[in-house]
């Protein structure tokens, strides 16, 4: 079962969307696939599977890595989505500007983005860091926290929570910072850093 979530999306009509998250794991065999479904009692998601990480000292993960991707004219999506099924990557990693701007027209645009990016991310781990556009039409970035959750996660700390976070893939140790979070007119007051 999953946890549910319930988010009011940004812009005037308190659009309600419902986000279901589910761990798979913690003791997870390498190399060995996973069918999994979430949500509730209610409803299930299609039934999805994913291939656990090669756990070898040798092992050298394919991942791709890309940013500025918008739900408009996203014509890599289907060959990432092609090759993603094909099993050519273990993992995804996209560095901003999702869906240019989640928010807009009062998240409409992020849920068609999550539609059209699900292919992907139901089979491989999918991570995310923020950018200006995750910021551009919702200051405090609620639409992209809403949406995603990132391993360093604190409940304690709404402000910065999934904005900063490291992991490790193999022998490849990322480490993600929003560069948003420190540079907008809502972080600083009369030049003074909020924390």
């Amino acid at each position: 079962m999953a946890n549910e979530t319930k988010f009011i999306a940004p812009g005037g009509q308190n659009l309600t969307q419902y986000f279901h998250r589910a761990i798979i794991g913690p003791n997870l065999e390498p190399n060995v696939v996973y069918y999994y479904r979430v949500g509730n009692d209610i409803t299930l998601s299609t039934l999805f599977f994913c291939t656990a990480f090669d756990g070898t000292a040798v092992w050298s993960p394919h991942i791709a890595l890309y940013g500025d991707m918008g739900n408009v004219n996203a014509k890599s999506i289907p060959r990432l989505q092609r090759e993603t099924q094909a099993g050519m990557y273990d993992m995804i990693i996209h560095v901003g500007d999702l869906a240019y701007n989640m928010a807009s027209d009062n998240g409409r645009v992020g849920n068609e983005f999550m539609e059209q990016i699900e292919p992907i991310a139901a089979y491989v781990p999918y991570m995310t860091c923020p950018g200006n556009h995750e910021w551009f039409d919702d200051k405090n970035m609620t639409t992209y926290k809403a949406h995603f959750s990132m391993p360093e996660e604190r409940s304690d700390d709404h402000v910065t929570s999934d904005l900063f976070f490291s992991f490790d893939v193999g022998p490849i140790h990322f480490i993600s910072v929003s560069t948003e979070y420190l540079y907008n007119e809502s972080s600083v007051v009369n030049g003074a850093l909020i924390q």
